[in-house]
């Protein structure tokens, strides 16, 4: 059984995190940055702070919240646009989506490192409204630099965030009676990516020709699956490797009906 407090679970992970969140400030503000970590309390982020909800899986399991403050949003945003660039939710490739893409990474990677370390961990990160709910505990995430003001984003946990003790990181080709089970595992199964889908009419398919754009019902900031068949395994965030497409999983579906 995992023996891992909820404490040093949320502790680790913001540590994990704060490497690749100095780095993503530090690639939006031009500068080398530091994050430092403390208990905190968020007042009032402002009426225009980007809120993201998280949904964790795994050995963490419940919700959480990032909030970027008003304040800290405007430094991001007007520091990253040269020229400036009006920022906007509604279009991608803004500074408000560049920031929530950026939230996504740091995440990611934070959440990699903590698997390697602890166990599994997914989760699923979207932009939300302030939440309802009191955090039980808030984290403050501080950005510094040696010319740039101080970025700070807030981490608050739901009281339902909690260790998964039922949690089995064992692999099941090492229980017994799993040999049957190894047979197949080195089966080449054949996967794909999907980026969106779009219906079109026969004629529309007819004039397709080189430079024809097909619109897709999926957003640039949203996370593209991985199929096995007509079925999703998971999603994730695409990267490349070594020159080659790659997916970065950021949830796991559940696969009991394969």
């Amino acid at each position: 059984m995992n023996e891992l407090s909820l404490e040093n679970a949320i502790s680790n992970l913001m540590e994990s995190l704060a490497r690749p969140w100095a780095d993503a400030v530090g690639r939006l503000l031009g500068s080398s940055c530091q994050v430092t970590l403390e208990n905190g309390e968020i007042s009032d982020p402002g009426p225009n702070a980007l809120w993201m909800g998280i949904s964790f899986d795994g050995l963490l399991l419940g919700d959480a919240a990032l909030v970027i403050p008003t304040t800290e949003l405007q430094t991001l945003e007007e520091k990253s646009c040269d020229p400036p660039r009006q920022s906007s939710d509604s279009a991608s490739g803004t500074p408000a989506s560049e920031i929530q893409q950026h939230l996504r990474q740091s995440l990611v990677a934070a959440m990699s490192e903590f698997q390697s370390q602890h166990g599994p961990l997914v989760g699923r990160m979207e932009a939300c409204e302030p939440p309802s709910w009191v955090p039980q505990q808030t984290i403050v995430l501080e950005a510094t630099s040696a010319d740039r003001p101080a970025v700070r984003v807030y981490f608050l946990c739901h009281s339902n965030l909690r260790i998964n003790n039922l949690v089995d990181t064992r692999t099941p080709s090492t229980e017994a009676g799993s040999g049957n089970f190894k047979l197949v595992m080195n089966a080449a199964l054949e996967v794909t990516l999907r980026f969106g889908q779009q219906s079109i009419t026969l004629a529309k398919l007819a004039a397709l020709g080189p430079g024809s754009v097909i619109e897709l019902d999926r957003k640039v900031e949203e996370p593209i699956d991985l199929v096995l068949g007509d079925r999703v395994l998971a999603r994730g965030e695409v990267m490349v490797v070594d020159g080659n497409y790659g997916l970065r999983v950021t949830e796991l579906l559940d696969r009991s009906q394969l």
